[in-house]
């Protein structure tokens, strides 16, 4: 009962699993003495959200293999 908004609420932002994982990896970063939970993470989730990319770099400067 208690997961059931919170799962509604990640798939109104089109959270992966793979996402949230990503996301609660770098909670210590932007909130060290504070547990990640769920609804926690719900509602920082702009907050790890990725930069936007940068349109004047190259793809060679983005990738460079």
């Amino acid at each position: 009962r208690y997961f059931n908004p919170l799962v509604n609420d990640l798939a109104l932002l089109s959270a992966t699993p793979v996402e949230v994982r990503r996301r609660h990896k770098r909670w210590p970063e932007k909130f060290p003495n504070a547990t990640c939970t769920l609804r926690s993470l719900v509602k920082h989730w702009g907050v790890f959200a990725p930069p936007p990319p940068n349109p004047y770099l190259s793809a060679l400067e983005i990738d460079p293999q």
